[in-house]
């Protein structure tokens, strides 16, 4: 959520599990407690989170034991003086356990490692799918991409599986936003960006803000790229990050719609997106044609167009066999 910090969500938690174990929660605390719930998703992961810590500590039940060892509320003696005060201290009792339950649970989330609740998201082939995570930003998937999610105290991460997406992120000074991919990590604060996760490479474009790109690869780690707005980088399947570049922004907002363009780009890099929008599945047989570059733009929806069209100007020929598309050099 957007008007709300992770750490007033979990605030707001603990404040709601000790008044609602504190004493027989009435009808409008209840009400009250099922409107914030309501309010936003992430209200009840948090509600979750502190209910699982309460029971790592064993205080799931210390309030109930408590309250049962003090004489039972006797409506009849309602009135009476003596019964007022046992009430009185009941409700003190209570109030001096909730406190120390609550420090009890503020020391266990300083001491205790962050639960990070991990959630996976995916595109079907041919789908741009919006998805807005639990810190508030938003993952525009492209066709036939998966991610997963991952958020702590210190940290949000993803971990891009397959495809490419757009990222807008939520600005937040004290938890950095990074995605890793094969060969590379993505270290932010808070920007815009797109990741592709291709064949043969990783492209990263900035359209605003500033990136860090990191090589994860094993004998490259350390290396890095600074990326602001208008700025890209790729890197290869060694995991090594190539020159800085400039971000093709009608490429970069074509995608979005459904529209593909590309300049000078190995063909096997085209093949790869045709095939996130199609079930039936191009495939190249001869390695020497995969990097023939090719410059086009068309529509998803065109791509038996653009294979016609490949197979009059490039040297290789278009043959249907056992549910594939396959491209064959064409020796002439």
């Amino acid at each position: 959520m957007r008007s709300e910090s992770h750490t007033d969500v979990d605030r707001a938690a603990r404040s709601w599990l000790l008044r609602l174990n504190a004493a027989a929660p009435d009808a409008a605390l209840k009400a009250a407690f099922l409107s914030w719930l309501q309010a936003d998703e992430t209200h009840a992961a948090a509600f979750r989170r502190a209910e699982e810590l309460w029971e790592d500590i064993g205080l799931t039940d210390t309030l109930a034991v408590e309250a049962e060892r003090i004489e039972p509320y006797s409506p009849a003696a309602a009135a009476s003086v003596a019964h007022d005060r046992t009430r009185r201290r009941l409700v003190a009792r209570v109030a001096g356990l909730a406190a120390a339950v609550l420090v009890a649970i503020a020391t266990a989330i300083w001491y205790l490692p962050p639960r990070a609740e991990t959630l996976s998201y995916a595109s079907a082939l041919a789908e741009t799918r919006a998805v807005e995570l639990a810190d508030g930003s938003v993952v525009t998937l492209g066709p036939d991409t998966a991610i997963s999610a991952s958020f702590g105290r210190d940290e949000r991460s993803v971990i891009l599986e397959r495809g490419r997406a757009r990222f807008a992120v939520a600005r937040e000074r004290d938890r950095r936003f990074s995605v890793a991919t094969a060969q590379t990590r993505i270290d932010v604060l808070g920007t815009t960006f797109s990741v592709r996760q291709g064949e043969q490479s990783i492209d990263v474009a900035v359209l605003s803000g500033e990136v860090t790109v990191s090589a994860a690869a094993d004998g490259r780690r350390g290396e890095h790229r600074e990326l602001r707005g208008g700025q890209r980088v790729s890197a290869d399947t060694s995991g090594a990050l190539g020159e800085i570049g400039t971000v093709d922004e009608q490429a970069e907002l074509g995608w979005l719609e459904g529209r593909l363009f590309y300049d000078g780009t190995p063909l096997i890099e085209v093949v790869h997106d045709l095939n996130s929008y199609r079930r039936e599945k191009i495939r190249i047989v001869d390695p020497e044609l995969e990097d023939l570059r090719i410059t086009t733009s068309f529509r998803a929806e065109q791509a038996d167009q653009v294979l016609d069209g490949l197979a009059l100007t490039q040297p290789l020929r278009v043959e249907q066999r056992n549910g594939e598309v396959l491209l064959v050099s064409r020796h002439d």
